[in-house]
This record gives C-alpha cells, sequence and structure tokens, in this order.
C-alpha cells in the first residue's frame, strides 16, 4: 500500500473533519453502480415527478398495448459531434411478423394453460413483438408472482443455497437500497424502518445507524475503492454529516458536515473526497443552490475549492472529476483544474423529482467513456442523457429523462433507467445505437440486464436477464419452491446476489444471499 493510501485508510477511521456552516459546502460521488431503490425513495420521487409538467413521452412510450414494446434507435454517425444535440433521436420500432401480433380484445395467456420456465433455454422477453402472448396486469406484481398466497407469514429458514441476510425489517420490499463493495466481500442495506446495515458473504450483519442516528434517504451510499469504508449522509438538527462506518464493526465517524452535501466520491489514485457542498439556509429537504466542488484531503483536512458544481464522480484514474453544476454536467482536471462543460442548458429545476444520485455522471470501466445528463431543451424540471468520451466530447445524445443514475454493463453499454412509462434505454457508444424498453426498473447484472418480466408462453412476473439489446433472456432460477419478488442485485465479482424471495411454505418476503449462476 502506498503512502497516500495509507494515509487516506487511516483518514477515513480519524476523528472528523469539520468545515464551518458558512463555508462553501462539497459533494462527493463514488462510481459504483449497481443501486436499486425500491420503496418510498422511489415512491416520493415517482410522485413528485407525475405531479410535474414535463415533455410529452415518446411514441414507444405512448404506445398501444398491442404495439411492439422494444424501440431500437437508429444508428448515430460514427463521428462525434463536439455538443450535444437538442433534437430527439429519431426511432423505429422492431418489424412484428404477423402471427405474432394479437387482436385487440384477444383471451390473454392468463386463461391458458402456464407452461414450465426451462431455465437452461434462451427465450425471448414478453412483450416483444416476437411473442405471441402478452402479460397482463403488469402493475400488480405481487399477485403476478403469487408471493402472498405462498405460505405463512414467518420468512422461510436459511437453507444450503440461501443465507436470511439483513435485519428483520428488510422485508416486503421495505428496503431503499442495497450496495455491493467494490471487492464483493459486504453489502450495504438501508431501509425506513432500519437505517443502514452491512452484511458479509456470511450472512453476518452489523447495525451501522443507531437510535436517533437518522441518514439522508435520497443521498447515495458510496463504499471506499477498497472496501475498506462505507460512506453515508446522515441529518442531523436538519444538516447533512458525512459519515464513513468501518464494514466490520459498524462503527461510524463523523467526517464532515454541511448545510447540504450534493454528492460525493473517493479517489481511487489518491484517497481524496470529491463533495458537493451548499451553505444555502434554503429549507428544501434537499438544494443545489450554491453549491460548490470541493475536493477534501481526509488526512490533513486542507479543501481545494473548484468552483460551482456537485455530484461528482471521479475518473478510475484520478485524473478528472465529473459533476454537474445546474445548466449541465462538466469534467475538471484535478491537476490543473480545468473545466470543460459536457452539456448546458437552462438551470435544472428537478432536483426534488427523482433519486438524488441521478445528476452524478458514471464514468465507464475503463474510463474510455462518461454518461452525465443535461437539462432538457424540452422542460427544466427534465433531463437530456448523453454518451462523452473522457475528453467531453459528445459521441451519443438522447432527450429522455431519467430517475436513477446511469450504469455500465460489464460489455461496455450504459443504463439508462427511468420508472413505469419512462422507459429504460440502453445505449451503445460502440455502435452508436440505443435499445428503449418499457419497462419497470432494470439494473445492471454484469454483462447483462436485470427486469421484471414474463418471458415468452409465461404468464406470471419473475426477474430475468436480458442481454442489452433485449432480443433475448433468461429466467433468474431461484431454487425450488422459493418465489421471486424482486430484482437481483449482483456482486461486482459476478458471483453472489442479494435478492427479495419468498422460501418454500412462506408467504413473507425477506432478503437472501445466494451464488449468482444465472
Amino acid at each position: 500500500m502506498t503512502d497516500d493510501r495509507a494515509g487516506w485508510l487511516a483518514a477515513l477511521k480519524a476523528p472528523k473533519v469539520w468545515i464551518p456552516a458558512a463555508a462553501a459546502v462539497t459533494v462527493i460521488a463514488v462510481s459504483v453502480g449497481l443501486i436499486v431503490t425500491t420503496t418510498a425513495r422511489r415512491d416520493d420521487a415517482v410522485a413528485a415527478v407525475g405531479a410535474s409538467s414535463g415533455p410529452a413521452p415518446s411514441a414507444s412510450v405512448t404506445a398501444e398495448a398491442g404495439d411492439p414494446d422494444v424501440v431500437v434507435a437508429a444508428a448515430e454517425s460514427p463521428t462525434p459531434s463536439p455538443s450535444p444535440s437538442v433534437s430527439p433521436s429519431a426511432s423505429v420500432g422492431p418489424e412484428p411478423s404477423p402471427s405474432a401480433e394479437v387482436a385487440d380484445g384477444a383471451a390473454g395467456p392468463a386463461d391458458e394453460a402456464e407452461p414450465e420456465i426451462d431455465f437452461s433455454t434462451v427465450t425471448i422477453l414478453n412483450g416483444s413483438s416476437r411473442c405471441q402472448a402478452r402479460a397482463q396486469d403488469t402493475e400488480d406484481m405481487a399477485t403476478r408472482t403469487k408471493v402472498k398466497a405462498h405460505g405463512g407469514s414467518t420468512p422461510a429458514a436459511s437453507d444450503a443455497t440461501h443465507t436470511l441476510v439483513g435485519p428483520s425489517a428488510a422485508k416486503n420490499n421495505n428496503v431503499d437500497e442495497i450496495l455491493w463493495a467494490p471487492d464483493s466481500a459486504h453489502a450495504a442495506l438501508t431501509g425506513l424502518k432500519f437505517g443502514v446495515v452491512i452484511v458479509d458473504t456470511s450472512g453476518r450483519k452489523v447495525k451501522v445507524t443507531r437510535d436517533g442516528q437518522p441518514y439522508e434517504r435520497l443521498s447515495p451510499l458510496r463504499w471506499a475503492p477498497d472496501g475498506s469504508a462505507l460512506l453515508f449522509v446522515g441529518n442531523v438538527d436538519g444538516r447533512h454529516v458525512l459519515y464513513s462506518a468501518d464494514p466490520e464493526t459498524g462503527q461510524s465517524t463523523e467526517l464532515l458536515r454541511a448545510n447540504r452535501i450534493n454528492g460525493y466520491d473517493i479517489s481511487p489514485a489518491t484517497g481524496e473526497l470529491a463533495v458537493g457542498l451548499s451553505d444555502t439556509d434554503a429549507v428544501d429537504r434537499m438544494s443545489a443552490e450554491g453549491t460548490r466542488l470541493v475536493v477534501v484531503d481526509l488526512a490533513s483536512g486542507a479543501r481545494t475549492d473548484l468552483g460551482s458544481g456537485g455530484w461528482p464522480a471521479w475518473s478510475p484514474d484520478g485524473a478528472t472529476i465529473a459533476g454537474f453544476d445546474s445548466t449541465g454536467s462538466i469534467l475538471v482536471d484535478r491537476a490543473s483544474e480545468a473545466r470543460t462543460r459536457i452539456t448546458q442548458g437552462d438551470p435544472y429545476d428537478g432536483y426534488l423529482l427523482g433519486y438524488w444520485d441521478v445528476l452524478t455522471p458514471a464514468w465507464s470501466q475503463d474510463g474510455t467513456y462518461v454518461a452525465a445528463v443535461g437539462v432538457s431543451p424540452e422542460s427544466d424540471h427534465w433531463t437530456t442523457v448523453v454518451v462523452a468520451d473522457a475528453d467531453g466530447t459528445v459521441v451519443m445524445d438522447r432527450v429522455a429523462n431519467v430517475l436513477y443514475r446511469m450504469t455500465w454493463t460489464d460489455g461496455g453499454q450504459v443504463l439508462a433507467g427511468g420508472h413505469g412509462h419512462y422507459g429504460t434505454r440502453v445505449l451503445d457508444p460502440v455502435t452508436r445505437t440505443t435499445v428503449e424498453r418499457r419497462s419497470w426498473t432494470a439494473v445492471v447484472a454484469g454483462d447483462g440486464i436485470a427486469l421484471r418480466s414474463p418471458l415468452c408462453g409465461q404468464v406470471e412476473f419473475g426477474s430475468v436477464i436480458a442481454d442489452p439489446t433485449f432480443e433475448t433472456a433468461r429466467g433468474v432460477d431461484v431454487g425450488d419452491g422459493w418465489l421471486d419478488a424482486a430484482l437481483p442485485i449482483v456482486s461486482p465479482d459476478g458471483t453472489l446476489a442479494i435478492q427479495m424471495l419468498a422460501g418454500p411454505g412462506s408467504g413473507a418476503q425477506a432478503l437472501y444471499l445466494m451464488e449468482w449462476t444465472a
């Protein structure tokens, strides 16, 4: 371990570094992608979005039930444009097979015998124009998966292949976030009823937040790049406090506090903390007014103010910070402090309309590209999705609102996800193509996309792993007698997953740790 890394590792567990309220507050961000929010965080965001005005949904969103669900956008010119286009990209639907179309009012598959899913066979997703059957009642997940009718109210005990993890309150989808550490040795869980908990791969858990130590549910979790500490934001007397927790003991240490902490990340190269700090006295739960992008040396407490901005994400080599500064996304060179603008628009006014981390850019695993958001030309409450080279040159641009931070597959595609009618988009910066699908929330699972869907010929919903084109998918086999109740969250090394399940003879959902084989 280098002297620099030893210094910042010690600093994460050292006494707090105070930053006065009157000083500009900074934002931190760590680019770890597997985040899923399942209850109040999403419910609050979706409710707020639904009440807001914005552009009309795209044609793929407003299609009737018998229309194709998958829209593949035309390939873009291989020549990158120097600035993002404000025009929505043209998109075309796949040609439906005449025999695959279902007439309006035709009998649904619920009246037919339900064949068993063959998990060894690749099959096409239901909802594709290639499927003859189409699932109904897509919003009634509990009914479609029949979890409540599965048995009693006590979660099933662990068995040889399923380890019950998390606190007792982590059930019935009462979980805000599941985030694996980069080394896959621990996972952090958050929820309104149990706060912040860390579990290891044996199922052992430690409670991080104590009684009277609330955490900010709209703020993201971040792991140190080597998995040695978990960072989270607390809310004390209406002010934000950034904590660092030891994953083995759960003991947390205050690092800094400010009126508002708008994103944060730890450099994989030096261990410096990039953070968005705001000294505004705004009464809103979250506010972006007056946010400054600050780099903090956690060992010495020294700070460098890099100007307006927040929601930072360090590049994999630690040379560049990507962030957001209210009118669009930016790149800041750490050494020279030179600033490059990726997107430019009117001041953004949709801060409370989605999960707070949506504004944080996401770097590809090799640092070649960065996915970021801009302000939509159609509404200052909405976003436009872009992918840029490491120097800030935009290579892909889509006017599409997203609710959650973008993430990258192992294969180099970026997932831009919304909820319900916002749809899910997968952008490939190499081929310059975008695939869109109307679906509920999706998450990256290795080189594939995990989402809730029936398979062709199936009626009930389950978790499936689709390829990034949404052409084919495999069902997730959770074991005989077990029911799948939510998306699997796969460890970075691809060997384990945490998933909400109902075990044999139980109608109670709970979190279980399993080996990942899909």
